[in-house]
């Protein structure tokens, strides 16, 4: 039997900072009402499409050097995007940039959910296969797709990467404990970018193409789908495994606004430290925003051997999932 260890994290941030001053002038939004609705004080956006491979390629990197194993030892990677540079999948050009060889490699897509998923998919891959060495990319670049005369998501989201090299071992009382995974495909329209056909006519034929509109979000339907599903999500997974909410060290969130991770802390009746935040400085970056804090929280040493932390991710789809980890 098998389990797996995380041997090194990074991050990558592009170098344009907005801070919340800058809404004043498109949505009339102040700096004073955007900390008091979502706790963001600043947020980060790419300017181009090869500053986005290259704060990627930074977070490996960086990975890569707190691992301390060859890129070549990389049996597998996995991008969790939702915004790739190629609609066939944007892994490739990365692993091609990196030199990183004899791998396989593939994206996913679930928005802000997809980091989690992509963690899993890695362990089982190492768990039932002779493969001994996982990259998860956690990295978005939603500032594009954003409407920035739209308040309800441009003040909200900002551009970054996450990145997290496990490997397999066989000390099976850590590493992954459990997963749990919920859905409520009624809900898929409360946050998307939606496909817009365009009509032609080319020789008097009508042909199709299709471009993406801006991302829609109402706002109050996703909060109160987090706010009433996801404490009991929590409860009920650690009730399956015969744990309590006071056996987890920290909840690593996905940073979606700093007043839902308060309310779901007051359900769970424990105190705000344990979720742990950064999006003040950070914003929502969706597939990046739980790699980005793992690392900090690494980097700052607050974790210790045996501590079990509790990864929540939730977004589009609408999806939510936990991973919960003993840490080593």
């Amino acid at each position: 039997m098998s389990n797996i260890k995380i041997l090194g994290t990074g991050m990558g941030i592009p170098k344009r900072k907005i801070d919340n001053d800058f809404f004043e002038k498109t949505v009339n939004k102040d700096d004073e009402w955007i900390y008091k609705k979502t706790g963001i004080k600043s947020r980060y956006i790419i300017e181009n499409n090869e500053e986005y491979i290259n704060i990627i390629t930074e977070s490996i990197n960086e990975a890569l050097r707190n691992s301390k194993i060859n890129k070549n030892n990389i049996d597998l990677v996995i991008l969790a995007t939702s915004t790739p540079t190629n609609l066939f999948g944007g892994v490739s050009r990365i692993i091609n940039n990196l030199e990183i060889n004899n791998c396989i490699s593939f994206d996913i897509t679930l928005a802000c959910n997809g980091f989690n998923i992509s963690l899993y998919t890695a362990y089982q891959y190492l768990k039932d296969s002779n493969y001994k060495n996982a990259l998860i990319i956690g990295a978005d670049c939603l500032s594009r797709w954003v409407d920035w005369s739209d308040y309800k998501t441009s003040i909200l989201f900002g551009d970054g990467v996450g990145s997290i090299i496990i490997g397999k071992t066989t000390n099976i009382d850590f590493g992954l404990i459990d997963y749990f995974h919920k859905q409520d495909s009624s809900k898929h329209n409360i946050l998307s970018i939606e496909v817009k056909e365009q009509e032609y006519f080319i020789n008097n034929i009508k042909v199709m193409n299709n471009i993406y509109d801006f991302m829609f979000m109402n706002g109050r339907d996703v909060s109160k789908f987090v706010i009433e599903t996801i404490p009991k999500f929590i409860i009920d997974s650690l009730n399956k495994i015969n744990l309590q909410i006071s056996d987890i060290k920290y909840i690593i969130p996905h940073q979606a606004n700093k007043r839902i991770l308060d309310k779901i802390a007051k359900e769970l009746n424990i105190d705000h430290n344990i979720i742990l935040s950064n999006i003040e400085k950070y914003g929502n970056t969706s597939s990046a925003s739980i790699p980005i804090l793992l690392h900090e929280i690494i980097q700052e040493n607050k974790l210790a051997e045996g501590d079990l932390i509790l990864f929540l991710g939730f977004g589009a789809g609408m999806s939510s999932s936990i991973i919960l980890f003993k840490y080593y």
